[in-house]
């Protein structure tokens, strides 16, 4: 699993952009998380609150 994951909390939800080329997590500790789907990399925690 990309480190990224690490220390989260369980994904509580998850979706796909409207070109496929992102993912984006939702997790139990509120953070939301971009990925960028080709390379599994994570493109960083998006401030959502």
């Amino acid at each position: 699993m990309p480190g990224g994951w690490a220390g989260l909390g369980d994904v509580c939800s998850v979706a796909f952009s409207s070109d496929g080329l992102l993912l984006e997590t939702g997790h139990a500790d509120g953070s939301v998380l971009l990925w960028d789907v080709a390379q599994m990399v994570d493109e960083g925690e998006q401030d959502v609150r």
